[in-house]
Order: C-alpha cells, then structure tokens, then sequence
C-alpha cells in the first residue's frame, strides 16, 4: 500500500479520542490477571476491551482502525521520544512511566503510521511525522 492511500486508511484521529482510548487500553491492561499487561493475552484482552467500547463512538471503520493502532504503537512512541532530546520539552518520564504534554498528544492524533518490525507487520510513529505534526 503506498504512503498516500495508507494516511488515507489511517487517518488523524480527534486528540481527545486517543486520550481516552489510551485511559480505556491501559485500565484494561492493569486489570488483566498479569497487571504489567506484559502477556499477550493481557494485551489481547486489552485490546477488545478498546474495541468494544469505541465501536459506540460513532467512528466509521478508517478511523476506528487508525485510533487502534495509535494507541497500540504509542507505548513504543513514548519509549523513544524519551530518549530523543528533541522531544524532552514534552515527554518526560515520572513514576516509572512517562508524562506528555497536550501538544504531544495532538501530534500523536495526526502524526503519520508507518509499518514496523522485522516482517513490517506492526505499525509505529516515525518520529519526524511526529515533530511535523507538532510543527503543523
């Protein structure tokens, strides 16, 4: 799929989604029987969890997928935006996890998804589009 018709399928999601969505996932995954989540059954469970409960948002299927995979890959966004300075004035880290500013969050909400891992079958942030869309 190229670039243009991937940010077509997983278009930007409303910040305040994402935030909410992320609340929804990590709940559930401090709920699981396994609290770090750690498990792939905790993050599966989690993950219907979201699912069930963002099917009542009213989003159509694009933005349904893109939201899901935002909050999916953001745990990996926020573990290296931490150790990229240009970062440091919106991620910082507290209490064994990370704190973000608004406009971090926004940037998340727009930023663009890129295929990931060693047989791409994984989405991540790359972290340019995640400055941009701070920029932006």
């Amino acid at each position: 799929m190229s670039g243009a018709a991937l940010r077509r399928r997983l278009p930007p999601v409303p910040p305040g989604r994402l935030d909410e969505a992320l609340a929804i996932f990590r709940d559930a995954l401090r709920a699981a029987p396994d609290p770090a989540g750690a498990t792939c059954a905790g993050v599966e469970a989690a993950r219907a969890r979201l699912v069930r409960r963002i099917e009542r948002w009213g989003l159509d299927d694009d933005q349904r997928n893109s939201l899901l995979l935002r909050v999916l890959a953001f745990d990996d966004l926020l573990a290296r935006a931490g150790l990229d300075d240009r970062f440091g004035p919106y991620v910082a880290p507290a209490g064994g996890g990370y704190e973000v500013t608004r406009a971090f969050l926004r940037a998340a909400a727009r930023a663009e998804l890129a295929p990931a891992g060693p047989d791409q079958e994984a989405m991540a942030y790359p972290l340019e589009s995640v400055l941009r869309a701070m920029r932006d």
